[in-house]
C-alpha cells in the first residue's frame, strides 16, 4: 500500500538512479539531463523530510550531483558568456548545499565538517577569474555563519586572484596584472579587513594569509608603477639620444624626473623595497649625470648612485645581473671614477714629492750621493737611516753577506718591503717619509732592474 510519508525516500532513491546513470565518458548534454533531474529528486526529498537527519543523507547526495555538474562542464569554453554563467549557478548551488551540510556535520557530528570545507575551499581555487566579484562574495556569504571557514574562502580567493594576477604579470601584461592587484586590494575593502582583521578572533595563519596576499600585492602594484616609469624614462633617454645630432636636454632632463619617481614609488612599499629596479634606477641617473651632463663637481654623489646599484645588483646572487646593461653601465662608471680619482692622488703626490723635494733638498741629495757611490753603500744608508717598516737591526756585515751571496733577490726583497702602498700618509709626518720611502722605492726598482736583465743576459 501507498505511504505519502515515504515521499521523500522515494524521491532520494530517485534520484541516486539517476546519478548512477552519470558516466564522464557519455556525452556532456546526456549527463547533465540525468543530473540535473537527480538533483530536482534531492531537493524536493529535503524539502519534505520528516527530519534534519533524512535533510542531511539526500543534501550529501545533493552536493555529490552539483559537483559533478561542474566537472562536466569544460573550462575551454568559460569564455562563453552563458557556459560561465552555468557553471556559476552550478557552484553557487554547490556552496550553498555544502554550507548546509557542514551545519548538519557539527550538529551530528559525523567529523564531515573539514572534508565539505576542502571541496569548498577548492572550488574558490578553481572558480574562473570573469567577472568573480559579485559571483564569489555571494558563494562565500554562504559561509558566513561559519567564521573560520567564512575567513579561509576570503584569504583563499585573494591568494587565487594573486596567483593569476602575477602569472599574468611573468607573461609581461603588467597593467592587466596590476588590474588584478588592485581587484585583491578591493576585495580586502570588501570584506572591510582594513580595519577589522587584527580584532578578529580566527586562526593567526588565515591573517597571516590575508596580509601576505595584500602586502605582495601592493608591493607589485608599486613595481609595476616603478616599471612604467623606468620604461618611460629609457624612451625619453633612448630619443634624446638618438632622434637628432645634438642632444635633447629637454628628453634627458625629463628621463632622469621619471627615473626619480620610479625610485620614490619603489620606496613606498611597506613590504620590501624592489632591489633590482632600484639598481637600475641608481645606474640610469648615474649614467645621465656622469655621460650626458659630465657633472664632475657631483661626482662623489655620482660615485654613490652607482656604488649602491652595484651592490644591489651583488645582493641579488644567485640571480646574475652580470650581462645586464644597467649594471654594466654601473660598474663601467665606476671604474672611470676610480681611474680619475687615482689620477688625481698621484697628481697630488707628485706635487707634494717636488714641494718635498725643494724642502728636504738636502736628504734628497744625500740619498743621490749614496747612490753614486756603490749599490751597497745605499742600502746600508737606507737600512740605517730609514729603515722599512717591520725591519729588525742588521749589522753591516750581514748586509754585505747577503748581497754578495745573492745581490738580485735581496733587491728584489728590498724592493717590495719599501714599496710606498705599505706606507701611510695620514698626517704631515707619514707624508714626507712616504715621499722618501717614495724617492727609494724609484732608486731601488732601478737597480733591481739592472740585476734582472745582468742575469737575463747570462
Amino acid at each position: 500500500m501507498y505511504d505519502p510519508s515515504n515521499d521523500y525516500k522515494l524521491k532520494r532513491e530517485e534520484g541516486i538512479e539517476n546519478l548512477k546513470k552519470y558516466d564522464p565518458n557519455t556525452f556532456n548534454l546526456v549527463n547533465e539531463k540525468f543530473l540535473l533531474k537527480a538533483a530536482s529528486l534531492f531537493q524536493e526529498s529535503i524539502n519534505i523530510s520528516p527530519n534534519e537527519k533524512e535533510s542531511y543523507k539526500s543534501s550529501i547526495y545533493l552536493s555529490e550531483t552539483y559537483e559533478k555538474l561542474l566537472s562536466g562542464i569544460s573550462t575551454d569554453y568559460l569564455n562563453h558568456q552563458d557556459i560561465y554563467n552555468q557553471y556559476m549557478y552550478y557552484a553557487l548551488k554547490l556552496m550553498q548545499t555544502l554550507s548546509i551540510n557542514i551545519q548538519y556535520s557539527l550538529k551530528f557530528k559525523d567529523f564531515k565538517e573539514k572534508f565539505y570545507q576542502i571541496i569548498a575551499v577548492n572550488l574558490i581555487n578553481e572558480i574562473p577569474l570573469k567577472n568573480i566579484g559579485s559571483n564569489a562574495f555571494e558563494m562565500i556569504e554562504c559561509f558566513k555563519s561559519f567564521k573560520e571557514i567564512y575567513y579561509l574562502l576570503i584569504s583563499t580567493l585573494m591568494r587565487h586572484y594573486f596567483n593569476y594576477g602575477f602569472k599574468i604579470y611573468n607573461s609581461e601584461k603588467i597593467i592587466e596584472s596590476k588590474n588584478i592587484f588592485y581587484t585583491i586590494n578591493d576585495i580586502f575593502k570588501h570584506y572591510k579587513l582594513d580595519d577589522n582583521l587584527n580584532k578578529l578572533n580566527i586562526n593567526q595563519s588565515t591573517k597571516d594569509e590575508i596580509n601576505d596576499v595584500i602586502d605582495s600585492s601592493t608591493f607589485y602594484i608599486k613595481r609595476i608603477d616603478a616599471e612604467i616609469l623606468i620604461k618611460k624614462g629609457d624612451k625619453k633617454l633612448n630619443s634624446a639620444l638618438t632622434e637628432s645630432d645634438e642632444i635633447d636636454m629637454d628628453d634627458v632632463t625629463e628621463s632622469l624626473t621619471y627615473y626619480r619617481n620610479a625610485l620614490n614609488e619603489i620606496s613606498k612599499s611597506n613590504f620590501s623595497q624592489d632591489i633590482e629596479l632600484e639598481a637600475m634606477c641608481f645606474s640610469n641617473i648615474a649614467k645621465i649625470m656622469y655621460r650626458i651632463f659630465k657633472n664632475k663637481k657631483k661626482r662623489d654623489k655620482i660615485k654613490g648612485y652607482v656604488l649602491q646599484s652595484v651592490n644591489l645588483g651583488l645582493s641579488l646572487m644567485p640571480k646574475n645581473v652580470g650581462k645586464e646593461k644597467w649594471y654594466i653601465e654601473a660598474t663601467n662608471i665606476l671604474q672611470e671614477i676610480r681611474n680619475e680619482e687615482q689620477k688625481e692622488e698621484e697628481k697630488k703626490d707628485d706635487k707634494y714629492r717636488a714641494e718635498m723635494k725643494k724642502k728636504k733638498e738636502a736628504i734628497f741629495n744625500e740619498l743621490n750621493e749614496k747612490k753614486l757611490e756603490s749599490n751597497i753603500s745605499f742600502i746600508k744608508f737606507i737600512l740605517k737611516k730609514y729603515p722599512y717598516k717591520g725591519c729588525t737591526k742588521i749589522n753591516e756585515s750581514e748586509i754585505e753577506e747577503q748581497f754578495r751571496k745573492d745581490n738580485r733577490n735581496f733587491i728584489k726583497t728590498l724592493v717590495v718591503k719599501y714599496h710606498p702602498d705599505r706606507y701611510p700618509k695620514g698626517t704631515e709626518e707619514e707624508k714626507e717619509y712616504y715621499v722618501i720611502i717614495h724617492e727609494i722605492s724609484i732608486i731601488l726598482n732601478g737597480m733591481y732592474s739592472l740585476y734582472d736583465n745582468m742575469k737575463k743576459e747570462a
